[in-house]
């Protein structure tokens, strides 16, 4: 994110630009990250957990429709040309995540555990609602949601 200096006869004000973080590379980069993993988390073997016995693509396709009951679900999902200033931010707060490794339990790492308990994920897409509306920078509300899996 830049700051621009914005000058006009009678002030001065700060523009802020959104730059690429919120329509290029970094959204590119944390969409890939979250379909990469939502597909490791949708293909792995199952213990126990919904339709242990069904098939790799049958268990993406659950998933998919239990995220979908959320906002944060329908937020990851939705084609990048219909998201929404708020739904991009988290999106890159989501792909931020991903791309850490922080084991949460029995080898799932906190993305991982992101997306197979859609109620806390709804709960990191009202942290980033607030967040982006204080004027946080996505990579360090990452950063703070992973804080409370190190401690």
């Amino acid at each position: 994110m830049t700051i621009e200096k914005v000058e006009s006869s009678e002030s001065t004000t700060y523009s802020v630009e959104t730059g690429p973080a919120w329509g290029g590379q970094q959204l590119r980069a944390a969409i890939d990250a979250i379909r990469d993993v939502f597909v490791e988390v949708a293909r792995a073997p199952t213990r126990g957990g919904p339709a242990p016995q069904a098939t790799a693509s049958e268990r993406e396709g659950l998933l998919r429709a239990r995220m979908l009951a959320y906002a944060a679900g329908r937020a990851i999902f939705m084609p990048l040309s219909l998201k929404d200033g708020e739904e991009r931010f988290f999106t890159i707060v989501v792909g931020h995540i991903a791309q850490h490794q922080i084991d949460v339990n029995d080898g799932a790492c906190v993305a991982d555990w992101l997306l197979q308990n859609p109620g806390d994920l709804q709960q990191l897409f009202e942290l980033a609602r607030r967040s982006q509306l204080s004027g946080m920078d996505p990579a360090r509300v990452a950063l703070a949601f992973l804080d409370s899996f190190v401690q």
